[in-house]
């Protein structure tokens, strides 16, 4: 199996032309303004990303990888600011059943045709995936048990959450213990994000008063977490069983996202190291095409 990520935008194509071309045609596109001394030091990571790109496309049948809003930045920079994933839970908090999903047969299923997933959201400069994969969760399941369609506050799990690190990173166990200990979360408008134009966790404002819903009683694991070595051995099965009754929160390897715009990507793009996941997203559905893939929902903007 292989893995496709959807709500991209191809915002334009690698090739040879001039390097002045694709700068200028980078910086209209997503609308960049630097600092004149800023200029030729991101003009340079620019190029080198369009190397990484080329390399990354090398032996492809067709173009994954591209230029996207991220192509300025540095690897370093891409993975400090997008990607949260810290594993900060104990073993014993990480402790939950392993979901039976009660089902027999897989088949393709994409859970935004059902309206069991909210709109795509955008975590900015701030590692709280996390925490957005974590919400995203909370709000497909709140709607898969027939209540009315709620957008809530990662705002509040960003900041109120003590145990995980806010935008320095976190972890979604521990995630899902803190809106079951708050009794559930604050709407979107109520406690707005800010995390991501200021890049601080900011202080806890939540109002218990506030809360609109999300409560939850804890929550099991689709497949047994993989917790050392290569993570090859998963039950990808037992997986797309789960998926079959509802979405489901994992946490990936993507570093190769900062460069991708269309397309399968598969294995061998990314790594699946128990050491190198560092993302959390939602996955929301998965086709049984000729080349299979998942589809993941990320929390990076629809322009991604």
């Amino acid at each position: 199996l292989v893995l496709a990520v959807l709500f991209v935008v191809c915002v334009s194509a690698f090739d040879r032309t001039d390097l002045e071309e694709q700068w200028k045609l980078f910086k209209h596109t997503h609308n960049k303004v630097y600092a004149e001394e800023e200029e030729e030091q991101r003009k340079l990571v620019f190029a080198q990303s369009l190397r990484r790109i080329e390399e990354r496309n090398a032996g492809l049948e067709s173009p994954v990888f591209g230029v996207t809003k991220f192509s300025d930045l540095t690897p370093e920079e891409f993975k400090s600011r997008m990607l949260g994933f810290k594993r900060i839970s104990s073993p014993a908090e990480r402790e939950a059943e392993i979901y039976e999903p009660g089902v027999t047969s897989i088949s393709s299923i994409d859970w935004r045709d059902k309206g069991m997933v909210t709109p795509v959201k955008d975590q900015g400069q701030c590692g709280s995936c996390w925490a957005f994969s974590a919400v995203e969760e909370t709000e497909s399941m709140w709607l898969m048990a027939g209540k009315s369609q709620l957008i809530l506050s990662e705002q509040q799990v960003v900041s109120c959450d003590k145990q995980d690190g806010g935008c320095n990173g976190g972890d979604t166990p521990t995630a899902y213990a803190y809106i079951k200990s708050a009794g559930g979360l604050e709407t979107e408008s109520s406690y707005p994000y800010t995390s991501g134009n200021t890049g601080y966790t900011g202080t806890c404002k939540f109002q218990q008063s506030k809360i609109a819903g999300g409560d939850n009683n804890g929550f099991t694991w689709a497949v047994p977490e993989c917790n050392t070595r290569q993570c090859a051995s998963q039950n990808e099965t037992q997986l797309l069983l789960a998926l079959q009754t509802a979405p489901i929160s994992i946490c990936v390897n993507a570093e190769p996202w900062q460069d991708y715009t269309k397309g399968v990507m598969t294995a061998s793009s990314c790594g699946g190291r128990y050491n190198e996941l560092d993302h959390c997203v939602q996955l929301i559905g998965y086709s049984d095409a000729s080349t299979p893939y998942y589809i993941v929902r990320n929390s990076w903007n629809t322009d991604w």
